[in-house]
């Protein structure tokens, strides 16, 4: 008699292949996840700057107006001289 040789089909995966398997997605998606909270710091880096940006152009537009509409300056009043604290403009 003959014997009949049994081969058993292997179907699924072995433990060492699913371990693998983890490591590997998990890798994968730490990565991703840091790529998109990297993204995400620089976008709020960059709208931060681009608002000083914009605050600042606003601050000097407001002060050239001020001293384009001024009549004279008030040098008595002024400290240059003494304190740089500031001076005064006449809008009178």
């Amino acid at each position: 008699m003959k014997r009949k040789k049994s081969i058993k089909k292997n179907k699924g995966f072995t433990l060492v292949e699913l371990i693998i398997y983890i490591a590997i997605i998990s890798i994968v998606v730490v990565g991703f996840i840091t790529f998109t909270l990297s993204i995400i710091n620089s976008r709020n880096k960059n709208y931060v700057v681009q608002e000083v940006q914009a605050n600042t152009r606003t601050a000097f537009k407001l002060i050239s107006q001020e001293i384009l509409l001024a009549e004279g300056v008030n040098i008595g009043s002024s400290v240059f001289d003494s304190d740089p604290g500031g001076s005064f403009f006449s809008n009178d």
